[in-house]
């Protein structure tokens, strides 16, 4: 219900706490382990389509870019499905941030912390400054075309930090009309930005971020949206195998390029990424594929967190070499252990213990 004093009335308040009765706050917990596949996808096609800008193999995951809107579609959901019903109940904005924050942070610090190595190793320590150990902290170098230099990633852990905090500060006043009108507007302002400048990855840079911001807003609404439709009963989500999620999901990431590439950057988008984060939400997976999600849902942030400043420096070892293609092979799976080792040997208590730490302060 409306704290006291709010003159929001119970069907703005979300439509509801009776409709958030129609289903449990969260569905069986087996069935986000496609979701956990999903993340892993994603971020492998990221640290996919970063091997072919630095390694020059352009084909490579041409759109593995549009990950990162696939992570935020699928953080609206997910984070939905996790708070939206306490924040609704009385969590404290602070609460809630003190949980983002220690989820985002550990990761986000190592992908800094390797940034600024590789920055000190490729060009010295001549161009760091507080503008440097700022971006540990999430403020961007107002010094440099790039808001996070240090680890160009950073940028999309800025502004779902943002997007969380706002979405914690509205969420008794933001309807599910109001979200979808939202949600619709920022999805056509991020249609028009990116198609009348052709750049569909925006956000990262300076002359790009208020574009990140309307991609940010579509796609996070639009993962919060179809969470508020499951648990209002409006949509039902089939029980499809979870094969085919994932198999769309692999195949509108990975394969090279092919036909007109507009249309299909925003049926993507604008299509195919919602129908398939409804369908995962209640996707059947084989229990002998558990395994691999497990490992999947723990590698997926540490190595988006990672891995762009080191293949930085496999780009300046390898070069144009012979044998490349086997190196940058060998790359990858070098990445891809040090994430996996990342995440359990440090993320994951890290997480703890900062949660713990922030969870003391904030009350939680």
């Amino acid at each position: 219900m409306p704290a006291s004093g709010s003159t929001v009335t119970g069907q703005e308040s979300f439509d509801r706490h009776e409709s958030m009765n129609v289903l449990p706050i969260v569905p069986d917990a087996q069935r986000f382990l496609t979701l956990d596949v999903l993340r892993g996808i994603a971020a492998i096609s990221v640290l996919f389509v970063h091997i072919g800008y630095v390694g020059g193999y352009r084909w490579l995951a041409p759109l593995g870019y549009l990950a990162v809107d696939l992570f935020f579609m699928m953080s609206g959901l997910v984070i939905g499905y996790a708070y939206e019903r306490k924040l609704l109940d009385g969590m404290r904005w602070r609460s809630f941030m003190a949980v983002r924050i220690a989820r985002l942070y550990p990761a986000l610090f190592l992908g800094a912390l390797i940034g600024l190595g590789v920055q000190v190793w490729l060009h010295g320590a001549a161009g760091l400054g507080l503008h440097s150990l700022g971006q540990f902290f999430l403020v961007p170098d107002f010094t440099s075309p790039i808001l996070f230099p240090l680890n160009g990633v950073i940028w999309s852990l800025f502004l779902e930090l943002i997007v969380n905090a706002a979405h914690a500060a509205a969420a008794r006043r933001l309807s599910t009309s109001r979200l979808a009108m939202l949600t619709i507007a920022c999805g056509i302002a991020w249609a028009w930005i990116a198609g009348s400048t052709g750049n569909w990855g925006g956000g990262g840079n300076w002359s790009t971020l208020a574009g990140g911001f309307a991609r940010i807003g579509w796609s996070y609404g639009a993962g919060l949206l179809v969470y508020r439709l499951i648990v209002a009963g409006r949509l039902r989500p089939p029980a499809f195998s979870a094969i085919w999620p994932i198999a769309a999901t692999f195949f509108l990431l990975m394969p090279p390029r092919f036909g007109a590439m507009v249309p299909r950057i925003d049926a993507t988008l604008f299509l195919l990424f919602p129908i398939i984060v409804l369908i995962a939400t209640h996707a059947r997976l084989a229990p002998a594929a558990r395994w691999l999600a497990k490992w999947l849902a723990a590698l997926s942030y540490p190595l988006y967190a990672v891995h762009y400043p080191l293949l930085l420096v496999a780009a300046d070892s390898i070069g144009a070499r012979s044998g490349a293609a086997a190196l940058w092979i060998l790359t990858a799976g070098t990445v891809m252990l040090f994430a996996t080792i990342a995440a359990y040997l440090y993320e994951t208590p890290a997480r703890r213990w900062l949660r713990s730490r922030l969870g003391q302060a904030a009350g939680v």
